[in-house]
């Protein structure tokens, strides 16, 4: 804790606010609580040419296509997919192939 001032003030400055705060932040964010930025880089060619969703986003008469940033709120899940999926999902669309990890009961109640 210190104080330092002007002689008409002071400023008040907690050393472990900043420690305590990202703290809280960390663990929020280990929790899935009060995100509101989450940035993915990727081509908008390659979206718009990997999906029929994003082209008419990207090129036409959206705000999307004039920021050339697509804002992806909502989900029928909620949540949404984690960052990991969204990762997969954009190699797929650049790669033509993903990386599942499956279960080994999954193998069986696939008959494989």
């Amino acid at each position: 804790l210190s104080i330092v001032g002007k002689p008409d003030s002071e400023v008040f400055s907690c050393v472990a606010h900043c420690s305590d705060l990202a703290c809280r932040q960390n663990e929020q964010r280990r929790l899935g609580l009060f995100f509101d930025v989450t940035l993915v880089r990727a081509h908008r060619s390659v979206l718009a040419a990997a999906t029929e969703y994003f082209a008419p986003l990207l090129w036409g008469d959206f705000a999307e296509s004039r920021s050339g940033r697509v804002e992806l709120r909502k989900w029928s899940s909620g949540a949404g997919p984690d960052p990991e999926t969204i990762e997969a999902v954009i190699s797929f669309m650049y790669t033509g192939s993903v990386q599942i990890m499956v279960k080994p009961d999954l193998w069986e109640l696939m008959g494989k």
